[in-house]
């Protein structure tokens, strides 16, 4: 347990400086590096110390162990406008052509301990990043607004654009087997958030905004708040296991600092989510998996608002204000383990979701671009010795293309556009 608080506080130090857009709308596509090279599988399957973030009872499956990574990120997201600008009075055009964001390369550690109570239930506790987004877009000039002197440059006629928000989840659990073949775990979850915005004070000038000066360029705001995770393991012989958990919305304290963006006066908590899986074990040191996910952005003003007909209507940071219109989204994961032998283990997985963002919601995404829906993954373990362990995954997540109008000036076409990579390598030491 020293140990694991030693290498906590780097670990929370990395993590807090850290961001980028998840991939699973914002959420991670799978959480520890076991997981993490099978799709993100593990509601029914122990996946290493950080189980706990899909399913606390697997903390108890888990063994002894203490589990220590970091994972390489690297989003490419843009999006390309297509259409001369319309002209009409009132409208709000972007400036046709293509437009990458910048800061394209992230590392994220993990941090997560497991240990028994007594031969029938464990403990655990985790610190790890969970989604976030960022987007950081030059501020190139507009010359066809600037021709009537009224854009000095960036995506909206405001400087440099972008958003920034990262998440930190520090998560005790408990897990206990109350019966042969029924395990129950339960997991609180403290949150920490930061977020800033940049290059969007045009919307602030044009009455969008029900507070201006909390609505772009504040610098970094903080955000705090706890949910709970619970879970349950259901081993039906020796070679099938179901599992299933649920997180609640985590409530978080506002942004003040943005209250005149979000809805709700800076309210951004954590949406809900829910999984359930099934493990089989097909073949001697073979097991396949498969879990399906949900999210429930629709929980979250601030997310799942539509910017029209809202901004027709009222203020962004008003409580039906224009939000980013993602919808809820359901995640199917299929993920393949194999020992290969005593000393090497294969991963493997593939997983395909809904995006969050529709055609008719792609302007302000493109500050959001969270697009990918598709999940390749490899990986695998190696063991040093009977205590010691490394362990890799690789992921790619293909290239997704969402088009609609841009809302602010019909004539033109806005299509957003991502894939990602990730390589993960983590060390495990078992007690």
């Amino acid at each position: 347990m020293t140990r694991f608080l030693q290498t906590a506080g780097l670990a929370a130090t990395a993590l807090i400086s850290t961001s980028a857009l998840a991939t699973d709308g914002y959420f991670s596509h799978g959480f520890g590096t076991e997981s993490k090279a099978m799709a993100g599988v593990g509601t029914a399957y122990a996946t290493g110390a950080l189980s706990v973030a899909t399913n606390p009872a697997n903390v108890q499956l888990a063994g002894e162990r203490l589990d220590v990574g970091l994972s390489y990120f690297s989003p490419d997201r843009g999006f390309k406008v297509t259409g001369n600008p319309s002209g009409q009075q009132g409208t709000f055009p972007l400036e046709p052509g293509e437009w990458t964001s910048d800061s394209k390369q992230f590392f994220i550690p993990h941090i997560a301990f497991t240990g028994a109570v007594d031969a029938s239930s464990s403990f655990g506790i985790a610190l790890y990043g969970n989604g976030g987004m960022n987007t950081d877009y030059a501020n190139h000039a507009n010359p066809v607004r600037n021709q009537g002197g009224t854009c000095p440059g960036g995506t909206f006629c405001a400087g440099k654009a972008g958003v920034d928000l990262s998440q930190l989840f520090l998560v005790p659990s408990y897990a206990v087997r109350v019966h042969p073949s029924i395990t129950l775990g339960v997991a609180p979850i403290l949150a920490y958030q930061r977020f800033k915005a940049t290059g969007l004070g045009a919307f602030g000038q044009q009455g969008f905004s029900s507070d201006p000066t909390a609505l772009t360029n504040n610098d970094y705001d903080d955000s705090y708040g706890y949910g709970i995770r619970v879970g349950a393991n259901f081993r039906i012989n020796e070679g099938i296991a179901l599992g299933a958990s649920y997180q609640s919305k985590i409530t978080m304290s506002e942004f003040d600092k943005y209250k005149g963006l979000f809805a709700e006066q800076g309210n951004l908590d954590i949406p809900s989510t829910m999984n359930i899986g099934a493990a089989f074990g097909i073949a001697r040191g073979t097991t396949l998996l498969v879990d399906v996910f949900h999210t429930r952005y629709s929980e979250v003003a601030s997310i799942a608002n539509p910017l029209i007909p809202n901004v027709q209507t009222a203020q962004f940071g008003d409580n039906k204000g224009a939000g980013f219109g993602w919808d809820d989204i359901t995640v199917i994961k299929l993920g393949i383990a194999h020992q290969l032998t005593d000393t090497v283990a294969l991963r493997g997985g593939y997983s395909k979701g809904d995006s969050p963002i529709d055609s008719k919601d792609v302007v302000l995404n493109t500050l959001a671009p969270g697009v990918v829906t598709q999940h390749y993954t490899l990986g695998g373990t190696v063991k040093f010795n009977a205590h010691q362990a490394v362990n890799v995954s690789a992921m790619y997540a293909t290239s997704e293309k969402i088009k609609g109008t841009n809302d602010f000036d019909p004539n033109q076409q806005i299509e957003l556009d991502m894939d990602q990579y990730d390589f993960e390598i983590s060390f495990t030491q078992t007690f």
